[in-house]
């Protein structure tokens, strides 16, 4: 596709910026899916402990975070190729109006009795550009459409996705509390324990403190 041709060079000259967005995202969501797999396996036999919990509450949250940066790239390229669209379906129908126009002339110059050869060889050579430029707005209309059906998909994709994301970090925010609540009553019956073992200690000394004064 040749550069200015029609209104959609802006968006492709855009898409590689897009492309290389969405490759730096899932490099990094390659990363967090393999730090979860450690994380997995590094709690293998304590997956419902608060470190083990908290750890993957953490993971979670990042996958979450650039899963909403990946869906804002697919967004923004969907409208700007929807964008490309319109403009490309604007202007395949200036060129046909204009390329009727021109065939209409072209006709009139034919019929007319004076020397005109000329007017109609360059008459000629506007119909060709003005038929090379539709079909070049006809192609990027289609492209375009397609473009903008693709990261439309892929915007739906990864917005399932997301919800499922968010759905198991609302569940590991549960867990989290929930084991939260069983290390504090823990933590308050080892004190009582504790505290327990303290005054029975104390008897015991006082006992034997009594025993020895009797002896």
């Amino acid at each position: 596709m040749g550069k200015g041709t029609i209104g959609g060079k802006i968006v492709l000259e855009g898409e590689k910026g897009y492309r290389d967005a969405l490759k730096s995202i899932k490099s990094g969501q390659a990363e967090l899916r393999s730090e979860m797999k450690l994380c997995a396996s590094q709690f293998k036999e304590s997956q419902n402990t608060l470190e083990a919990l908290s750890k993957k509450h953490e993971i979670l949250t990042k996958q979450v975070d650039t899963q909403k940066q990946k869906i804002d790239v697919y967004r923004d390229a969907m409208a700007a190729w929807n964008k490309a669209r319109e403009d490309a379906a604007q202007k395949t129908e200036d060129l046909k109006t204009a390329l009727e126009v021109a065939e209409k002339g072209m006709k009139e110059m034919s019929s007319a009795s004076e020397d005109n050869a000329q007017a109609v060889e360059e008459q000629k050579k506007k119909i060709g550009e003005l038929k090379e430029k539709l079909v070049l707005a006809e192609e990027m209309c289609t492209k375009a459409a397609q473009k903008t059906q693709s990261y439309a998909t892929a915007a739906n994709n990864a917005q399932v996705e997301l919800n499922n994301m968010e759905s198991e970090l609302n569940k590991t925010t549960k867990q989290m509390q929930e084991a939260e609540k069983n290390t504090d009553k823990c933590a308050t019956s080892i004190d009582k324990y504790g505290q327990e073992t303290e005054v029975a200690t104390e008897k015991i000394n006082i006992f034997g403190d009594v025993l020895k004064a009797n002896l």
